[in-house]
């Protein structure tokens, strides 16, 4: 999962997406397993920085008993905010491609929380 030559961010593909809807379901070992299956088929640093917010996304949500995790305790303004600090810093031509593949993950993320926001 690379960006382009040209510099565009790439699009959410059917397993990342798969893999957000068994976060927000709580299917934790469904997402791990897919985690896991994807992370074998890494094959850059963007790759590794990717997988490494997505991972960090499944510790947050299994260590989260009390419902601290940021992520679930903000508005949709906030999260249009979020949003766009992801998408800069995943845009970023001066971070290490592990840095703009980890926020790109984020920045996945966080357009997946917003359309769930807005089709409530």
């Amino acid at each position: 999962m690379r960006t382009s030559s040209r510099g565009a961010l790439p699009r959410v593909g059917k397993l990342v997406s798969e893999y957000f809807r068994l976060l927000r379901q709580r299917e934790y070992a469904k997402a791990r397993g897919l985690l896991e299956e994807r992370i074998r088929k890494s094959k850059s640093e963007w790759d590794d920085g990717y997988y490494a917010a997505l991972r960090g996304m499944l510790a947050a949500y299994e260590g989260d008993s009390r419902g601290y995790t940021f992520i679930k305790n903000i508005d949709e303004n906030e999260l249009r905010e979020i949003c766009d600090e992801f998408r800069e810093l995943a845009m970023n031509s001066l971070l290490r491609p592990f840095d703009r593949g980890f926020f790109t993950a984020w920045l996945h993320y966080t357009r997946v929380l917003h359309r769930a926001h807005v089709d409530k």
